[in-house]
């Protein structure tokens, strides 16, 4: 293990021996450095050729690296301490990260150092580990290309950050035991601008927030777990169209006695899915169209009906307009403040101050919604 440092003596070759410091290409398990007199450098193959670099570090790096559409490869060893530092003012061609984790605590552990730097918005991060449960430690905010999870689920540090995702969402893991692709902890996650498509195939967890600012399509069903245990309210918002192309999204709620809110105006398929033992409250910000299938169901427990979905204001009621084909099934709900557009019946429901809708009971079947 050895630090190599890029010179760009010879040209802006990083395979090049005599663009480094060094003489000697960097190899798995070396620190890299681009420093405030380090030159533009374009990769032209994976870095490096195989295993992973120890870290990659461009604190005061002014120039442009270049992926050039190839991966380089991060984290490798004890991993203790920084193992990518964009740098404050660094440049980005296009291209993919792949970060490695740790079974380590989560804190000064597989730090990576994002800056909330705008010129990193080109490459994709590949989230890899070889276990479930592993952690990385984004230590600020940072905007990249594509999120992508090659990965058992892993943990982002508990902190309070904001990451940008600018391309789209892919987990090709196909073996996420725990049923979580990644854990945001108290960091939020923005899908920013439109026309991106969301595979994962299974849900991503947060305390805090998940935004999508533009139109999505879903490749896969995609389940975002509210767990909001902090009374900091955790939402789950878009501003636009969620085209579900057949598959369904849903929102878990798992938290506290606390809000788990939802703020989306317009959805082919929403199941709201309430697991929590405690009081939770779902609550809707906003009026919501559902154009094919609504579902809202609590697990049944002794004192069931127990949490509450309802308008974001007591006494103040939310629209939900439901499509001509839309199927729905409201199962052990406990619903305020909501007027539906038609007639509606759940089985085993509890309501008030709510329009158009009634409650039956076994053997009475609300609606076969498939």
């Amino acid at each position: 293990m050895a630090t190599r440092t890029f010179r760009g003596t010879i040209n802006s070759d990083w395979q090049t021996a005599g663009n480094w410091l060094e003489g000697a290409v960097p190899v798995a398990g070396d620190d890299v450095v681009f420093d405030d007199t380090s030159p533009n450098c374009t990769l032209s193959a994976n870095a490096p050729a195989t295993g992973q670099l120890k870290s990659l570090i461009c604190t005061n790096y002014t120039n442009t690296l270049n992926l050039n559409g190839y991966t380089m490869y991060v984290g490798q060893g004890s991993l203790a301490g920084t193992i990518l530092d964009v740098g404050a003012n660094s440049k980005w061609g296009a291209g993919t990260m792949e970060l490695y984790t740790t079974a380590t605590t989560a804190t000064n552990y597989n730090i990576v150092q994002g800056r909330d730097n705008g010129n990193f918005n080109v490459v994709n991060i590949r989230f890899k580990s070889d276990n479930n449960g592993r952690y990385i430690d984004i230590q600020s905010n940072i905007r990249i290309g594509g999120l992508i999870f090659t990965t058992y689920y892993i943990y982002l540090a508990n902190r309070a950050i904001n990451i940008y995702v600018y391309g789209n969402i892919d987990d090709t893991s196909n073996y996420n035991v725990g049923n979580i692709s990644i854990n945001l902890f108290n960091n939020s996650l923005y899908i920013m601008g439109g026309g991106k498509t969301i595979y994962c195939y299974n849900s991503i967890l947060t305390y805090a927030s998940v935004y999508i600012q533009g139109t999505v399509t879903l490749l896969r069903t995609l389940s975002i777990t509210l767990q909001n245990n902090t009374n900091i309210n955790s939402v789950v918002q878009a501003a636009n169209y969620i085209d579900c192309n057949g598959y369904d999204f849903i929102v878990n709620i798992g938290g506290y006695n606390y809000n788990h809110d939802i703020n989306i105006t317009n959805i082919d398929s929403l199941i709201i899915n309430s697991v929590t033992h405690y009081s939770a409250y779902v609550r809707f910000l906003s009026d919501i169209t559902i154009n094919k299938k609504l579902i809202i169901t609590e697990t049944i427990r002794t004192r069931s009906p127990y949490n509450i979905v309802r308008s974001a204001t007591a006494g103040t009621k939310v629209n939900i307009t439901l499509g001509n084909n839309c199927k729905y099934m409201l199962l052990y709900a406990n619903l305020q403040d909501i007027y539906f557009n038609k007639p509606i019946k759940g089985l085993y429901c509890s309501y008030s101050n709510c329009d158009n809708i009634t409650s039956g009971e076994y053997p009475e079947i609300c609606v076969n919604v498939y």
